[in-house]
């Protein structure tokens, strides 16, 4: 079976909605979780 692999920085609803895409799709998940290195940095994927 294919897999997708989700990289999530932690925004909340992101990951589950891209989890059910991959169920729809009939696809094994997982999920990469990223730490930023500062508060700074965060903030910035907001933009």
């Amino acid at each position: 079976m294919k897999c997708a692999l989700i990289i999530s920085d932690g925004k909340p609803g992101h990951v589950n909605q891209s989890k059910a895409l991959c169920v729809h799709l009939g696809l094994d998940v997982e999920v990469l979780e990223v730490v930023y290195r500062n508060k700074a940095s965060k903030g910035l994927s907001y933009l």
